[in-house]
């Protein structure tokens, strides 16, 4: 027999022609078996992919957990040691600003991979976030120490708003 299978109120039904057939029981119908086989493999398949992703957690999880909740801070640190103390700035506090500070969290998201170079990076409005050195050398001329307070003006990005912040008492 011919039959063509319809969902009616959320149950299966085989058309025959004029005539409905409704099955007493469900499991009868072909498309019924073969939907509860169905479940089966995709949950046979959803455990293999939760023990998969398990596994896979595990073994990322043999790095630092610094590492997992910041995945720059190695480049960060690369930025600081390379660009900032390389050009001989070694103010410890500026130099933990710089290490504290999250520089890619104040670009574009499409430049977050270029946010620790050594140049600066265009922000929008014809505006730019200064090279890492530059605003190191800035901060550095200012003498600033816990107990200042600094009006920064005209702060594009809010990077060097975030360094000052490390570093004065009260920065407007």
């Amino acid at each position: 027999m011919y039959c063509r299978f319809r969902l009616v109120n959320r149950l299966p039904y085989c058309t025959a022609g004029l005539s409905t057939i409704v099955p007493d029981r469900l499991d009868s119908l072909p498309a019924v078996r073969f939907y509860e086989s169905m479940k089966i493999l995709v949950m046979r398949d959803a455990l293999l992919a939760l023990l998969i992703s398990i596994a896979t957690s595990v073994a990322a999880g043999c790095g630092s957990s610094a590492e997992q909740e910041d995945p720059f801070r190695r480049a960060r640190e690369l930025m600081v040691r390379q660009q900032i103390q390389g050009r001989g700035i070694t103010d410890s506090r500026l130099l933990e600003a710089f290490r504290t500070v999250p520089r890619h969290l104040f670009v574009p998201d499409s430049l977050r991979h270029l946010a620790y170079g050594d140049w600066p990076l265009p922000i929008g409005h014809d505006q730019t976030i200064s090279q890492p050195y530059i605003v190191a050398l800035m901060t550095s001329l200012a003498a600033i120490d816990s107990d200042s307070r600094v009006l920064e003006i005209g702060t594009g990005s809010g990077y060097q708003a975030a360094i000052l912040t490390e570093l004065a008492a009260e920065v407007y």
